[in-house]
């Protein structure tokens, strides 16, 4: 290695010492550059990866993929959702950076009022068994908040997205301008009911929401999938008596 060294020095005599410090100096300088070029190609993915997130987040094609929505897509649903009114673009647009925070203020509520309705039952049950006595309040653990918390986040995460693939689809039709007002009045609503402890349902809240803007459209109720409403209300009053029937047994 070291007569590469004078070789590249163009034959000029170079002593040992220098030439060793030389190499020293030459093997750091590929290290390093070597690092500094990994690095670069690293950041470069990373930028071109947020760069395809940052177009994902304000364009309109996200149903063009396939997930959820592919599996329960009503295609007689169309014909509520063409009877919508038609906002360009550009507006649209405008609303999908507005969404993140009004998704934002949807999902604190809905954690706000999911977790106590998850977590009252639960801690509810536990006190029942550890004092053998039924009461009006009952103490709620961290640990029964964690347990909600998760069960619900996982809950989500199995069969959400196909509910929400539903409502958002197949119900009317949604584009992110009506998802603010959709967000802002079923937080507001979930929001306020959790402030005076009153019981309200998330879900509830977000389909009469659903409901509320797609009568504003020209069309009115021609724009609203009353047929599916009509199984989602069936849901509603078949569950606490399916729920009930199941705990008795």
């Amino acid at each position: 290695f070291i007569e590469d060294v004078k070789n590249d020095t163009e034959g000029k005599p170079v002593k040992t010492s220098s030439s060793s410090w030389f190499t020293c100096w030459k093997s750091l300088k590929h290290f390093f550059w070597e690092t500094f070029e990994k690095d670069k190609k690293e950041s470069e993915l990373l930028r071109n990866h947020f760069k395809t997130w940052w177009h994902d987040l304000f364009t309109l094609n996200h149903e063009a993929g396939t997930y959820a929505l592919e599996n329960v897509r009503d295609e007689k649903a169309e014909r509520f959702r063409n009877c919508a009114d038609q906002y360009p673009d550009e507006i649209e647009i405008r609303f999908k950076a507005v969404q993140v925070i009004s998704a934002s203020f949807m999902a604190f509520s809905a954690g706000a009022n999911d977790i106590a309705n998850a977590a009252g039952p639960v801690a509810g049950t536990i006190q029942t068994f550890q004092t053998a006595t039924i009461k009006g309040q009952a103490e709620v653990s961290t640990w029964v908040l964690v347990y909600t918390g998760v069960a619900t986040i996982i809950g989500l995460a199995v069969l959400g997205a196909g509910v929400m693939a539903t409502v958002g689809h197949n119900t009317t039709k949604i584009t992110p301008s009506r998802g603010v007002n959709i967000e802002i009045g079923a937080a507001l609503a979930v929001t306020i009911g959790s402030i005076l402890a009153i019981p309200t349902s998330a879900t509830q809240c977000v389909i009469g929401a659903v409901v509320a803007v797609g009568l504003c459209n020209k069309s009115h109720r021609n724009a609203v999938n009353w047929s599916l409403l009509g199984k989602i209300f069936c849901t509603w009053v078949l569950t606490p008596f399916t729920s009930g029937a199941v705990s008795a047994g």
